[in-house]
Protein backbone atom coordinates (compact mmCIF):
# COMPACT_ATOMS: atom_id res chain seq x y z
CA UNK A 1 0.00 0.00 0.00
CA UNK A 2 0.96 3.63 -0.27
CA UNK A 3 2.19 4.80 3.13
CA UNK A 4 3.31 8.24 1.99
CA UNK A 5 0.72 9.98 4.14
CA UNK A 6 2.70 13.12 4.97
CA UNK A 7 3.30 16.19 2.83
CA UNK A 8 4.66 19.67 3.53
CA UNK A 9 1.11 21.04 3.34
CA UNK A 10 0.00 18.75 6.16
CA UNK A 11 2.38 20.45 8.57
CA UNK A 12 1.28 23.89 7.45
CA UNK A 13 -2.27 22.99 8.50
CA UNK A 14 -1.12 22.36 12.06
CA UNK A 15 -0.98 26.01 12.98
CA UNK A 16 -0.11 26.86 16.55
CA UNK A 17 -3.29 28.20 18.14
CA UNK A 18 -3.75 31.00 20.65
CA UNK A 19 -3.36 28.65 23.61
CA UNK A 20 0.16 27.68 22.60
CA UNK A 21 -0.34 24.02 21.62
CA UNK A 22 -0.89 22.24 18.36
CA UNK A 23 -4.37 21.16 17.23
CA UNK A 24 -3.40 17.71 15.99
CA UNK A 25 -5.98 15.47 14.35
CA UNK A 26 -5.85 11.79 13.43
CA UNK A 27 -4.85 12.90 9.94
CA UNK A 28 -1.67 14.37 11.39
CA UNK A 29 -1.07 11.28 13.50
CA UNK A 30 -0.69 9.25 10.32
CA UNK A 31 1.46 11.98 8.80
CA UNK A 32 3.79 11.78 11.77
CA UNK A 33 4.02 8.01 11.40
CA UNK A 34 4.88 8.32 7.71
CA UNK A 35 7.37 11.15 8.08
CA UNK A 36 11.10 10.29 8.32
CA UNK A 37 11.85 13.30 10.53
CA UNK A 38 8.74 14.91 12.06
CA UNK A 39 9.14 18.09 14.16
CA UNK A 40 9.84 17.40 17.84
CA UNK A 41 7.43 20.10 19.02
CA UNK A 42 4.58 18.28 17.29
CA UNK A 43 5.62 14.77 18.34
CA UNK A 44 5.63 15.76 21.99
CA UNK A 45 1.99 16.81 21.88
CA UNK A 46 0.74 13.23 21.45
CA UNK A 47 0.65 10.30 23.85
CA UNK A 48 0.40 7.82 20.96
CA UNK A 49 4.02 7.22 19.98
CA UNK A 50 3.49 7.54 16.23
CA UNK A 51 7.15 8.12 15.38
CA UNK A 52 8.61 5.18 17.27
CA UNK A 53 6.91 2.20 18.97
CA UNK A 54 3.56 2.69 17.23
CA UNK A 55 4.86 3.66 13.79
CA UNK A 56 4.56 0.28 12.08
CA UNK A 57 1.13 -0.56 13.46
CA UNK A 58 -0.20 2.86 12.42
CA UNK A 59 1.15 2.51 8.90
CA UNK A 60 -0.37 -0.97 8.68
CA UNK A 61 -3.69 0.53 9.79
CA UNK A 62 -3.40 3.27 7.16
CA UNK A 63 -2.99 0.65 4.44
CA UNK A 64 -6.00 -1.28 5.74
CA UNK A 65 -8.15 1.84 6.05
CA UNK A 66 -7.39 2.99 2.50
CA UNK A 67 -8.29 -0.46 1.19
CA UNK A 68 -11.56 -0.73 3.10
CA UNK A 69 -12.75 2.86 2.72
CA UNK A 70 -13.07 3.85 -0.91
CA UNK A 71 -14.95 7.08 -0.17
CA UNK A 72 -12.01 9.46 0.26
CA UNK A 73 -14.25 12.30 1.50
CA UNK A 74 -15.56 10.20 4.40
CA UNK A 75 -12.05 8.97 5.20
CA UNK A 76 -10.68 12.52 5.21
CA UNK A 77 -13.51 13.83 7.36
CA UNK A 78 -13.15 10.94 9.81
CA UNK A 79 -9.46 11.70 10.26
CA UNK A 80 -9.91 15.46 10.44
CA UNK A 81 -12.56 15.28 13.18
CA UNK A 82 -10.64 12.97 15.53
CA UNK A 83 -8.57 14.25 18.42
CA UNK A 84 -6.62 12.41 21.07
CA UNK A 85 -8.54 12.62 24.34
CA UNK A 86 -5.58 12.05 26.62
CA UNK A 87 -5.54 10.67 30.18
CA UNK A 88 -9.03 9.18 30.26
CA UNK A 89 -9.94 6.88 33.14
CA UNK A 90 -11.35 3.46 32.35
CA UNK A 91 -12.49 1.08 35.09
CA UNK A 92 -11.49 3.77 37.59
CA UNK A 93 -7.83 2.89 37.40
CA UNK A 94 -6.03 2.91 34.08
CA UNK A 95 -4.90 5.87 32.01
CA UNK A 96 -6.07 5.68 28.39
CA UNK A 97 -5.48 8.04 25.49
CA UNK A 98 -8.57 7.75 23.34
CA UNK A 99 -9.31 8.90 19.81
CA UNK A 100 -12.76 10.34 19.10
CA UNK A 101 -14.38 13.37 17.55
CA UNK A 102 -14.35 16.45 19.75
CA UNK A 103 -17.60 16.79 21.66
CA UNK A 104 -18.59 13.15 21.19
CA UNK A 105 -21.31 12.47 23.77
CA UNK A 106 -21.00 8.76 23.03
CA UNK A 107 -17.45 8.72 24.39
CA UNK A 108 -18.50 10.34 27.65
CA UNK A 109 -21.54 8.08 27.98
CA UNK A 110 -19.45 4.93 27.58
CA UNK A 111 -16.77 6.13 30.01
CA UNK A 112 -19.43 6.92 32.59
CA UNK A 113 -21.07 3.53 32.12
CA UNK A 114 -17.84 1.53 32.29
CA UNK A 115 -16.60 3.45 35.32
CA UNK A 116 -19.75 2.56 37.25
CA UNK A 117 -19.89 -0.23 39.83
CA UNK A 118 -22.54 -2.23 37.95
CA UNK A 119 -21.96 -5.97 37.97
CA UNK A 120 -22.88 -8.33 35.15
CA UNK A 121 -26.33 -9.01 36.62
CA UNK A 122 -27.14 -5.33 36.19
CA UNK A 123 -25.69 -4.68 32.75
CA UNK A 124 -22.08 -4.04 33.80
CA UNK A 125 -18.92 -5.98 33.03
CA UNK A 126 -17.77 -6.72 36.57
CA UNK A 127 -17.92 -10.24 38.05
CA UNK A 128 -17.67 -12.10 34.75
CA UNK A 129 -14.82 -14.27 36.03
CA UNK A 130 -16.83 -17.47 35.79
CA UNK A 131 -17.46 -16.68 32.11
CA UNK A 132 -14.17 -15.09 31.08
CA UNK A 133 -11.56 -16.45 33.47
CA UNK A 134 -9.03 -14.56 35.57
CA UNK A 135 -8.73 -10.80 35.43
CA UNK A 136 -7.06 -7.70 36.68
CA UNK A 137 -8.92 -7.85 40.01
CA UNK A 138 -8.30 -11.54 40.72
CA UNK A 139 -9.67 -14.85 39.53
CA UNK A 140 -7.99 -17.99 38.27
CA UNK A 141 -6.31 -18.31 34.92
CA UNK A 142 -8.18 -20.60 32.55
CA UNK A 143 -6.58 -23.44 30.62
CA UNK A 144 -8.96 -22.85 27.72
CA UNK A 145 -9.52 -19.64 25.73
CA UNK A 146 -12.60 -17.62 26.54
CA UNK A 147 -14.34 -15.45 23.94
CA UNK A 148 -16.09 -12.13 24.35
CA UNK A 149 -18.02 -10.94 21.28
CA UNK A 150 -19.17 -7.33 21.14
CA UNK A 151 -21.70 -6.50 18.40
CA UNK A 152 -21.98 -2.76 17.83
CA UNK A 153 -18.69 -2.02 19.56
CA UNK A 154 -18.42 1.65 18.51
CA UNK A 155 -15.12 3.13 19.77
CA UNK A 156 -14.08 -0.15 21.39
CA UNK A 157 -14.21 1.05 25.00
CA UNK A 158 -16.11 -1.98 26.28
CA UNK A 159 -13.60 -4.27 24.60
CA UNK A 160 -10.67 -2.32 26.08
CA UNK A 161 -12.28 -2.65 29.51
CA UNK A 162 -12.84 -6.39 29.01
CA UNK A 163 -9.19 -6.81 28.00
CA UNK A 164 -8.11 -4.86 31.07
CA UNK A 165 -10.31 -6.86 33.45
CA UNK A 166 -9.93 -10.28 31.79
CA UNK A 167 -6.58 -10.19 29.94
CA UNK A 168 -6.64 -13.84 28.86
CA UNK A 169 -9.96 -13.42 27.04
CA UNK A 170 -10.02 -13.37 23.25
CA UNK A 171 -12.14 -10.51 21.90
CA UNK A 172 -14.04 -10.23 18.65
CA UNK A 173 -15.28 -6.68 18.19
CA UNK A 174 -17.87 -6.07 15.44
CA UNK A 175 -18.59 -2.53 14.23
CA UNK A 176 -20.36 -1.59 10.96
CA UNK A 177 -19.53 2.14 10.73
CA UNK A 178 -16.16 2.87 9.15
CA UNK A 179 -15.43 6.03 11.25
CA UNK A 180 -16.08 4.16 14.49
CA UNK A 181 -14.03 1.21 13.25
CA UNK A 182 -11.07 3.48 12.47
CA UNK A 183 -11.27 5.26 15.83
CA UNK A 184 -11.50 1.89 17.57
CA UNK A 185 -8.44 0.63 15.71
CA UNK A 186 -6.56 3.74 16.86
CA UNK A 187 -7.70 3.23 20.44
CA UNK A 188 -6.54 -0.36 20.47
CA UNK A 189 -3.25 0.17 18.65
CA UNK A 190 -2.28 3.29 20.60
CA UNK A 191 -3.15 1.87 24.03
CA UNK A 192 -2.35 -1.85 23.91
CA UNK A 193 0.90 -3.69 23.41
CA UNK A 194 1.45 -4.97 19.88
CA UNK A 195 1.65 -8.54 21.20
CA UNK A 196 -2.09 -8.45 21.93
CA UNK A 197 -2.80 -8.07 18.22
CA UNK A 198 -0.12 -10.56 17.18
CA UNK A 199 -1.56 -13.19 19.53
CA UNK A 200 -5.01 -12.70 17.96
CA UNK A 201 -6.49 -11.73 21.31
CA UNK A 202 -8.24 -8.73 19.79
CA UNK A 203 -9.97 -8.89 16.39
CA UNK A 204 -11.85 -5.84 15.12
CA UNK A 205 -14.27 -6.65 12.31
CA UNK A 206 -15.67 -3.93 10.03
CA UNK A 207 -19.09 -5.41 9.27
CA UNK A 208 -22.78 -5.12 9.98
CA UNK A 209 -25.02 -7.98 11.12
CA UNK A 210 -27.93 -8.38 8.71
CA UNK A 211 -31.02 -10.54 8.09
CA UNK A 212 -29.01 -12.55 5.57
CA UNK A 213 -29.93 -16.06 4.52
CA UNK A 214 -28.13 -18.57 2.33
CA UNK A 215 -30.49 -17.60 -0.51
CA UNK A 216 -29.92 -13.86 -0.04
CA UNK A 217 -26.46 -13.24 1.35
CA UNK A 218 -25.49 -9.96 -0.30
CA UNK A 219 -27.37 -7.19 1.49
CA UNK A 220 -26.37 -3.54 1.81
CA UNK A 221 -27.71 -1.01 4.29
CA UNK A 222 -27.48 2.71 4.95
CA UNK A 223 -26.38 3.90 8.36
CA UNK A 224 -26.34 7.41 9.76
CA UNK A 225 -23.14 8.22 11.64
CA UNK A 226 -23.03 11.25 13.92
CA UNK A 227 -19.58 12.40 15.10
CA UNK A 228 -21.05 14.03 18.22
CA UNK A 229 -23.00 10.87 19.17
CA UNK A 230 -21.05 7.88 17.90
CA UNK A 231 -23.07 5.41 19.99
CA UNK A 232 -26.18 6.37 18.00
CA UNK A 233 -25.04 5.01 14.63
CA UNK A 234 -28.11 3.32 13.16
CA UNK A 235 -30.25 2.65 10.11
CA UNK A 236 -33.48 4.17 11.41
CA UNK A 237 -32.72 7.76 12.46
CA UNK A 238 -35.93 9.75 11.72
CA UNK A 239 -35.51 12.44 9.08
CA UNK A 240 -36.62 15.15 11.48
CA UNK A 241 -33.70 14.21 13.76
CA UNK A 242 -30.99 14.48 11.11
CA UNK A 243 -28.16 16.89 11.88
CA UNK A 244 -26.06 18.89 9.47
CA UNK A 245 -22.93 17.01 10.50
CA UNK A 246 -24.45 13.53 10.02
CA UNK A 247 -22.67 11.26 7.56
CA UNK A 248 -24.58 8.66 5.54
CA UNK A 249 -22.67 5.40 5.18
CA UNK A 250 -23.34 2.35 3.03
CA UNK A 251 -22.30 -0.90 4.69
CA UNK A 252 -22.43 -4.55 3.71
CA UNK A 253 -24.33 -6.84 6.05
CA UNK A 254 -23.31 -10.40 6.89
CA UNK A 255 -24.57 -13.21 9.08
CA UNK A 256 -23.11 -13.26 12.57
CA UNK A 257 -21.70 -16.76 12.12
CA UNK A 258 -19.90 -15.64 8.95
CA UNK A 259 -18.35 -12.63 10.73
CA UNK A 260 -17.30 -14.76 13.68
CA UNK A 261 -15.65 -17.31 11.39
CA UNK A 262 -13.58 -14.51 9.83
CA UNK A 263 -12.60 -13.52 13.37
CA UNK A 264 -11.46 -17.04 14.24
CA UNK A 265 -14.59 -18.21 16.06
CA UNK A 266 -15.80 -21.18 14.04
CA UNK A 267 -18.57 -22.38 16.34
CA UNK A 268 -21.13 -20.20 18.14
CA UNK A 269 -20.64 -22.49 21.13
CA UNK A 270 -17.14 -21.03 21.57
CA UNK A 271 -18.64 -17.69 22.63
CA UNK A 272 -18.71 -17.22 26.42
CA UNK A 273 -20.21 -13.72 26.53
CA UNK A 274 -22.16 -12.04 23.74
CA UNK A 275 -22.75 -8.31 24.11
CA UNK A 276 -25.48 -7.01 21.78
CA UNK A 277 -25.92 -3.24 21.81
CA UNK A 278 -26.21 -2.42 18.15
CA UNK A 279 -29.12 0.01 17.74
CA UNK A 280 -31.57 -2.53 16.32
CA UNK A 281 -29.37 -5.17 14.71
CA UNK A 282 -30.50 -7.54 17.47
CA UNK A 283 -33.61 -8.12 15.31
CA UNK A 284 -31.31 -9.51 12.63
CA UNK A 285 -28.84 -11.32 14.83
CA UNK A 286 -31.00 -13.20 17.35
CA UNK A 287 -33.67 -14.73 15.04
CA UNK A 288 -30.94 -15.94 12.67
CA UNK A 289 -29.63 -18.28 15.37
CA UNK A 290 -31.32 -21.58 16.06
CA UNK A 291 -32.63 -22.07 19.59
CA UNK A 292 -29.83 -24.55 20.18
CA UNK A 293 -27.19 -22.06 19.04
CA UNK A 294 -28.60 -19.27 21.19
CA UNK A 295 -28.84 -21.52 24.25
CA UNK A 296 -25.18 -22.51 23.76
CA UNK A 297 -24.08 -18.96 24.70
CA UNK A 298 -23.83 -18.89 28.52
CA UNK A 299 -24.07 -15.12 28.99
CA UNK A 300 -25.83 -12.61 26.74
CA UNK A 301 -25.74 -8.90 27.54
CA UNK A 302 -27.04 -5.75 25.89
CA UNK A 303 -30.49 -4.45 25.11
CA UNK A 304 -33.31 -4.01 22.61
CA UNK A 305 -34.58 -0.91 20.80
CA UNK A 306 -38.18 -1.55 19.75
CA UNK A 307 -39.43 1.41 21.76
CA UNK A 308 -37.11 3.82 19.93
CA UNK A 309 -37.45 2.73 16.30
CA UNK A 310 -39.96 4.75 14.20
CA UNK A 311 -43.10 2.80 13.32
CA UNK A 312 -42.40 2.82 9.57
CA UNK A 313 -38.95 1.27 10.20
CA UNK A 314 -39.97 -1.52 12.56
CA UNK A 315 -39.37 -5.22 11.86
CA UNK A 316 -42.29 -7.63 12.09
CA UNK A 317 -43.85 -8.30 15.47
CA UNK A 318 -43.01 -11.97 15.05
CA UNK A 319 -39.32 -11.13 14.54
CA UNK A 320 -39.53 -8.91 17.61
CA UNK A 321 -41.25 -11.58 19.72
CA UNK A 322 -38.54 -14.16 19.00
CA UNK A 323 -35.79 -11.61 19.67
CA UNK A 324 -37.31 -10.30 22.89
CA UNK A 325 -38.19 -13.70 24.30
CA UNK A 326 -34.68 -15.03 23.82
CA UNK A 327 -32.89 -11.95 25.16
CA UNK A 328 -35.28 -11.58 28.09
CA UNK A 329 -34.30 -15.05 29.29
CA UNK A 330 -31.07 -13.45 30.57
CA UNK A 331 -31.31 -11.77 33.96
CA UNK A 332 -29.25 -8.68 33.18
CA UNK A 333 -31.50 -7.82 30.21
CA UNK A 334 -34.78 -8.78 31.86
CA UNK A 335 -34.16 -6.49 34.83
CA UNK A 336 -34.53 -3.19 33.00
CA UNK A 337 -36.03 -3.89 29.57
CA UNK A 338 -39.61 -2.80 28.97
CA UNK A 339 -40.09 -5.31 26.16
CA UNK A 340 -39.49 -8.15 28.64
CA UNK A 341 -42.76 -7.32 30.39
CA UNK A 342 -44.46 -9.33 27.62
CA UNK A 343 -43.02 -12.52 29.20
CA UNK A 344 -43.64 -12.26 32.96
CA UNK A 345 -43.41 -16.04 33.54
CA UNK A 346 -40.33 -16.62 31.38
CA UNK A 347 -37.52 -18.29 33.41
CA UNK A 348 -34.34 -16.23 33.49
CA UNK A 349 -30.68 -17.30 33.47
CA UNK A 350 -28.03 -15.84 35.71
CA UNK A 351 -25.01 -14.10 34.20
CA UNK A 352 -22.94 -16.67 36.10
CA UNK A 353 -22.72 -19.91 34.09
CA UNK A 354 -24.26 -22.83 35.94
CA UNK A 355 -25.91 -20.69 38.62
CA UNK A 356 -29.65 -21.34 38.96
CA UNK A 357 -31.73 -18.37 40.05
CA UNK A 358 -34.41 -19.37 42.53
CA UNK A 359 -37.51 -17.47 43.45
CA UNK A 360 -37.59 -16.05 46.95
CA UNK A 361 -40.91 -16.02 48.79
CA UNK A 362 -41.60 -13.55 51.58
CA UNK A 363 -44.33 -15.77 53.07
CA UNK A 364 -42.77 -18.72 54.99
CA UNK A 365 -45.61 -21.10 54.09
CA UNK A 366 -44.79 -20.72 50.38
CA UNK A 367 -41.16 -21.88 50.80
CA UNK A 368 -42.03 -25.57 51.09
CA UNK A 369 -41.55 -28.04 48.24
CA UNK A 370 -39.17 -27.84 45.28
CA UNK A 371 -37.42 -24.49 44.64
CA UNK A 372 -38.87 -22.55 41.72
CA UNK A 373 -36.78 -20.87 39.03
CA UNK A 374 -36.83 -17.08 38.93
CA UNK A 375 -38.82 -15.46 36.15
CA UNK A 376 -38.93 -12.06 34.50
CA UNK A 377 -41.60 -11.06 37.00
CA UNK A 378 -39.16 -11.74 39.86
CA UNK A 379 -36.18 -9.76 38.57
CA UNK A 380 -37.72 -6.83 36.67
CA UNK A 381 -37.26 -3.35 38.14
CA UNK A 382 -40.22 -2.39 40.29
CA UNK A 383 -42.82 -0.38 38.38
CA UNK A 384 -41.30 -0.97 34.93
CA UNK A 385 -44.25 -3.07 33.75
CA UNK A 386 -47.04 -1.02 35.33
CA UNK A 387 -48.19 0.58 32.06
CA UNK A 388 -46.94 -2.13 29.73
CA UNK A 389 -50.28 -2.84 28.02
CA UNK A 390 -50.71 0.82 27.13
CA UNK A 391 -47.07 1.09 26.05
CA UNK A 392 -47.27 -1.99 23.81
CA UNK A 393 -50.29 -0.55 21.98
CA UNK A 394 -48.63 2.83 21.59
CA UNK A 395 -45.50 1.16 20.16
CA UNK A 396 -47.43 -1.32 17.92
CA UNK A 397 -45.62 -4.20 19.60
CA UNK A 398 -48.05 -6.81 18.28
CA UNK A 399 -49.29 -5.08 15.14
CA UNK A 400 -46.45 -5.16 12.57
CA UNK A 401 -47.33 -7.96 10.17
CA UNK A 402 -44.13 -8.12 8.07
CA UNK A 403 -40.58 -6.82 7.61
CA UNK A 404 -41.50 -4.36 4.85
CA UNK A 405 -40.20 -1.28 6.71
CA UNK A 406 -37.29 -3.13 8.19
Amino acid sequence: GNNNAATDDDYIIMNNNSFGYWDISAKHLFCLAASPDPPTEIRSQLQCDATNTKRKTLLDLWTSARAQMTDVDVLTRTLTLAREQAHQTLLKRNDYHLWAANGDEGLQFMLSSLNSDKDSDNGGIHDLYESLGGGGSGGKKSKHPHYFVDVGSCLGLTCLAIHDEYPETKIVSIEPAFPNWLYQELNVRCNLDESVLKDSKFKIMLSGVGPNTEDEDYIMAKLMWRPTATTSTRAWTPKDEHHADDVELVVRLQRLKQILAEGGVYDIGMVDVLNVDCEGCEYNLIPALSQEEFDAIPTVMGGVHWGYIPTNKLPSSERARKTHERLCSHENIARSTKECCAFPDLPVKSSVPGEVLQREFEEPHRRVGMPQASTVRDVVVEGLCDNFEEWSKEKFLNDITDDWGW
